[in-house]
């Protein structure tokens, strides 16, 4: 029988869009590793890319707190499948010391890097930066500020910044084993807009906390709604409710200058959140498929989502529009159902129930599919519950380099 080259089997393997069934057949002999594994233009034609401006890989699954440690859970109709598993230990090396990420929290996640709360105390906040794709995990100086994690109303915010945010180049990183990286840590005062901001930045020569504060305007009964920053435009934004109305918090990637703009459109509706109880779920900011601040305000029976869109986003000025969610492979639901937004990611949100049930929803159909293999006996929140995306083409390298 003649041999078949390895040109035509890279027009059999390019036709394959399931990324377990890639991985077995690179696991045949060594020819077809090295095939797959060198050649980067094949892999990103096999395995889905995003498209620009928002340039995030797909949302793959979700990081939470476990009692003793952080845990990945894929989401539903996942490109992996149920394979996905097998990937999972990459997530947090073993390679560092016993006990590591023993009571690691997760806070939030850009481009593939996990920043996690590894301790705190009176003493300050100990940080960490995981690159699961490189097997990496950068422990940060411990910053001599304390946050009362466990009180919701106490917490700051924190953003975590890469390369793409911070300069012009977008290399895309395949091979990449060491990513510039910033982390921003924020308090604001409830009396007003006073804030203190702590920032780390792994290319600087001396490296360490470089703390700055200010006021960006003087405000009364002001609330800082979400704790994980949006990054878009080149800053990094945080929800912010006061007196005055629904601005954004913004600090530039690059300069650190803060700011304060408020959010035309959306007033009204928020606000009756900051005086009473309301139908509707705490609100979410996010970006859309175009890379604009977008804000998700879920109704706590399931019924609706109802998504505000920023079509203007020097005056941040947005629309509403709503969404009805459709429930595929459920059960069925009955009136003592309440449900909680966790995330979103690349469009698709994360919702949990108080049956402790969570479900994943794709932003533009609505239609939404049970997460049933997670840990139960966790009780998620929106503050340890991080969203994740994965670059496809970098962890099937870093999963089958060594076998090249």
């Amino acid at each position: 029988m003649a041999a078949v080259s390895y040109d035509v089997v890279r027009e059999i393997l390019v036709r394959l869009k399931d990324v377990t069934t890639l991985f077995r057949c690179a696991m045949v002999c060594k020819g077809w590793c090295s095939l797959l594994v060198s050649d980067d233009s094949f892999l990103r034609r096999c395995l889905p890319v995003p498209e620009k401006p928002c340039g995030s890989p797909p949302f793959a699954g979700f990081v939470t707190k476990l009692r003793s440690a952080p845990c990945f859970v894929p989401v539903p109709r996942s490109v992996l499948g149920p394979g996905l598993r097998v990937f999972s230990s990459c997530f947090f090396p073993s390679a560092h010391r016993a006990g590591f990420f023993d009571n690691a929290v997760p806070l939030t996640s850009r481009h593939g890097l996990l920043l996690v709360r590894l301790d705190s105390d009176r003493r300050g906040v100990l940080l960490a930066v995981c690159d699961p794709l490189a097997g990496m995990v950068h422990e940060l100086p411990r910053l001599d500020h304390y946050w009362d994690f466990e009180n919701p109303s106490a917490v700051g915010g924190y953003a975590l910044l890469t390369d793409a945010d911070c300069s012009s180049s977008n290399g895309d990183g395949l091979h990449q084993h060491t990513r510039f990286f910033k982390v921003l840590m924020l308090t604001v005062e409830k009396s007003r807009v006073h804030y203190t901001l702590h920032a780390f930045s792994s290319a600087d020569e001396s490296p360490g906390w470089i703390t700055r504060s200010g006021v960006v305007k003087d405000e009364e009964s002001t609330v800082l709604r979400q704790h994980n920053a949006v990054v878009c435009d080149g800053a990094a934004h945080w929800l912010l409710w006061g007196m005055d109305g629904v601005h954004t918090l913004n600090v530039s990637c690059k300069t650190g200058h803060v700011s304060l703009t408020k959010m035309m459109g959306v007033q009204l509706r928020l606000r009756l959140h900051y005086f009473r109880d309301h139908a509707d779920d705490h609100p979410y900011l996010t970006i859309d498929g175009e890379g604009k601040l977008m804000e998700l305000t879920l109704q706590r029976d399931g019924r609706e989502l109802e998504i505000w869109t920023s079509h203007n986003k020097y005056r941040r000025s947005f629309q509403a529009s709503p969404l009805k969610l459709k429930y595929l492979d459920l059960h069925e639901k009955g009136d003592d159902y309440v449900y909680t937004f966790l995330g979103e990611k690349h469009g698709m949100i994360l919702v949990k129930d108080n049956h402790r049930r969570v479900y994943v929803a794709n932003l533009k159909t609505g239609v939404m599919h049970e997460v049933k293999d997670w840990p139960r006996s966790n009780g998620l929140s929106r503050r340890k519950t991080v969203p994740l995306e994965i670059d496809w083409p970098g962890l099937f390298v870093s999963q089958l380099a060594f076998a090249a």
